[in-house]
């Protein structure tokens, strides 16, 4: 990681969750004005800003390959996402003076060092009409092949679907296999979510979900995993269950606290 410190100058934000929070509130924010390959250009910037949060050293050709679209395209959103201030583009040169690959840096989506999802996006972004109505537009995905052509954008966090779907688009560039990530992940949420108790903790048990998945996507890349869905199953029950666990403490702890009152 030392060979890339000069990336430190560059960094936006303070951790990779808050990262990918400040890109899903920009492509809520830009909606109407981003193309799907804005969409998945953005998120291979990001899937490559992981160790210095929001910065990265990326080539377009890299881009092009990995996301099976033409250079053009590439720059083309390049360009476009830095007219949106989503991006910024610092020009590096080699020792030789020739000009060299740049320094991608994405921005922030407001002036606040944070996001919260559930109390501010929403006002960050759009108003609660716009809100409604990005709520009901229609998306369509890069690729017409795909059978995830037409769903709802959601007004705040993207969706489980959504989120591996665009994950999977940026990374590996096969986007085939998201219904069956996301099934295996519905699998076990939803008997929790049955439960009054854990309906408030929605949002936490798909992040898990969410972060152990794209866990899964990293080790696929450096070994061969035989059965990607049967690891992330497994994976995924053992955080559910530490998580279940943490809640029971804390919820213990606080009836502790309140008896002693």
């Amino acid at each position: 990681m030392a060979r890339f410190d000069y990336l430190a100058p560059h960094v936006t934000f303070e951790s990779v969750q808050e990262m990918d929070e400040h890109v899903e509130c920009h492509i809520r924010k830009h909606f109407y004005n981003l193309t799907e390959s804005d969409k998945v250009v953005l998120y291979k910037i990001a899937s490559h800003a992981l160790d210095y949060p929001g910065a990265c050293h990326l080539k377009a050709k890299t881009i092009a390959e990995v996301l099976d679209i033409s250079l053009r395209t590439v720059f083309r959103s390049l360009k476009h996402l830095e007219e949106l201030q989503i991006i910024k583009r610092i020009h590096t040169k080699k020792m030789n003076g020739i000009k060299g690959a740049n320094i991608i840096s994405i921005l922030t989506s407001h002036d606040t060092s944070s996001v919260s999802y559930q109390e501010k996006a929403e006002n960050d972004c759009e108003s609660r009409e716009e809100a409604t109505k990005i709520q009901k537009e229609p998306s369509y995905s890069l690729n017409q092949k795909h059978q995830y052509v037409k769903h709802t954008y959601p007004v705040l966090n993207s969706s489980l679907r959504n989120r591996i779907f665009h994950h999977l688009a940026a990374t590996t560039g096969n986007t085939k296999e998201t219904k069956m990530f996301v099934d295996v992940i519905q699998k076990q949420l939803n008997p929790l979510l049955e439960w009054d108790v854990w309906k408030s903790h929605k949002k936490q048990l798909e992040d898990i979900g969410f972060i152990t998945f794209k866990e899964i996507i990293q080790k696929t890349k450096r070994y061969p995993i035989r059965n990607p869905f049967g690891f992330l199953y497994s994976k995924l029950k053992r955080k559910l269950d530490e998580f279940m666990l943490e809640m029971i403490d804390f919820y213990a702890n606080e009836t502790g606290k309140s008896g002693m009152l």
